[in-house]
C-alpha cells in the first residue's frame, strides 16, 4: 500500500483545482493592480497643475536667461503660454513671443504644446471664470504681457485650474516686491 500511494505523489502535471486556485489568485490580484492605477479627479487635477506651473517656470527661466530663438536672436516679447478652453480638450501652448501682443500663429515660433488629458479639465485667470483663451508671456525679468487681471493688491497674477469641482491655483508673484518680478510660480491646492 505504501507504493501505491508513492506512485501516485510522483504523478507530473497539476490537478484542475490548482489551475482554479492559481487562476482565481491572478485574478484577484490583477483586480487590485488595475484599481490602483485610476487616479482621483484631485490627483489627475495636482498632476495637470503641476505641469502647467513647471512650464510656466520654463518660460520665465527662458525669458529671464534671454534664450535665443532658432534664428540666433531673442524674441521681442521673450516667451509665453496661450491657454485655450474652446475645444472639446483645453490645452495650452509655449511659444516664442516675436511680437509683443500676445500669441499670434503666424508670426510665433511654437516650443511645445500639451493637451489635457481629461476633458474636463478648464483653466482660467482666476478673476475671470468665463474667459476661453488667455495668455501670458516673460518679456523679461522685469516685464510680462497678459490679459490676465492682476490679483487683488497688485502683486501677480493668478492661474485655476478645475476638474469637477476641484480646484488649484498657480500664483505668479513676487512677495518681495522688488525690480525682479517674475521670482515665485507657486501652486495652491485646493483652493
Amino acid at each position: 500500500m505504501v507504493l501505491v500511494f508513492m506512485d501516485i505523489k510522483n504523478q507530473l502535471g497539476t490537478t484542475l483545482i490548482e489551475l482554479l486556485v492559481a487562476m482565481a489568485i491572478i485574478g484577484i490580484m490583477s483586480a487590485i493592480f488595475v484599481s490602483q492605477i485610476n487616479l482621483t479627479d484631485s490627483e489627475e487635477l495636482n498632476m495637470v497643475t503641476e505641469r502647467v506651473a513647471a512650464d510656466l517656470k520654463q518660460i520665465r527661466n527662458l525669458s529671464t536667461s534671454r534664450v535665443i530663438n532658432e534664428d540666433n536672436i531673442y524674441p521681442y516679447g521673450g516667451y509665453g503660454m496661450y491657454f485655450d478652453n474652446s475645444g472639446e480638450y483645453a490645452y495650452y501652448i509655449l511659444f516664442a513671443n516675436d511680437i509683443k501682443n500676445g500669441y499670434d500663429p503666424e508670426y510665433d515660433v511654437i516650443v511645445s504644446k500639451y493637451i489635457f488629458p481629461n476633458k474636463e479639465i478648464r483653466v482660467y485667470p482666476k478673476l475671470e471664470e468665463s474667459t476661453q483663451q488667455f495668455v501670458f508671456a516673460f518679456i523679461n525679468e522685469h516685464e510680462a504681457y497678459t490679459d490676465i487681471e492682476l490679483k487683488p493688491g497688485g502683486l501677480g497674477y493668478s492661474i485655476s485650474l478645475d476638474l469637477n469641482g476641484a480646484r488649484n491655483t498657480i500664483a505668479i508673484s513676487d512677495p518681495a516686491v522688488d525690480d525682479y518680478v517674475w521670482g515665485n510660480v507657486n501652486i495652491l491646492y485646493g483652493e
